[in-house]
């Protein structure tokens, strides 16, 4: 989710969005399918639950999601942040 000049900067960190199995059908939960996705199981990216980690802690890729998914997640990060 960081641009790329917060991945590769001095501090070692990425902001990411944590995905979890359970979705509440909230605004800011945006659906992923698991063969759109990657992921073994359906999933949701919990947007109103950023974090800022460690790349350290990012160990591998385990799935990934196209440009149609993202711009989703985008809007869903606007209405969060309000911007």
């Amino acid at each position: 989710m960081s641009v790329d000049i917060l991945n590769n900067g001095p501090g070692g960190l990425v902001v990411v969005v944590p995905i979890t199995t359970t979705g509440y059908g909230l605004r800011s939960h945006v659906e992923l399918e698991s063969e759109a996705s990657g992921l073994d199981h359906a999933s949701y990216a919990r947007c109103d639950q950023l974090r800022v980690v460690s790349v350290e802690r990012v160990s591998s890729r385990q799935g990934m999601i196209g440009p149609d998914q993202m711009r989703v997640i985008d809007q869903a990060l606007r209405f969060v942040l309000d911007l």
